[in-house]
């Protein structure tokens, strides 16, 4: 979803996983059952490509854009919530900083 970029996973790049996903660790099922789930939802596209070995390519689709500006404001948030259990800044000067 970064810079109006298309993000994919093959199937190709699977043996790669367990690989770090927003720092999880992610397994090939688990994965897999994830992709799923957010096709089911709307928010990536599945294309099955006529290669071999058949690559599967899954991309972010333009509903799933729609989420970006909440992505951000709860990556924004959580950033300011690490800094205040750090100690770095109070919990008060959190709600000015956002």
């Amino acid at each position: 979803m970064e810079n109006g970029t298309d993000h994919h996973l093959t199937a190709e790049r699977q043996p790669a996983v367990p690989a770090a996903v927003e720092g999880k660790r992610y397994f090939p099922r688990i994965l897999s059952k994830e992709l799923s789930e957010l096709k089911a939802n709307k928010l990536v596209s599945r294309k099955v490509r006529d290669t071999r070995p058949v690559t599967v390519e899954y991309a972010a689709t333009a509903y799933c854009e729609s989420l970006r500006e909440v992505i951000v404001v709860i990556s924004n948030w959580g950033l300011l919530h690490r800094e205040v259990i750090a100690g770095r800044l109070r919990a008060g000067d959190s709600e000015q900083a956002l």
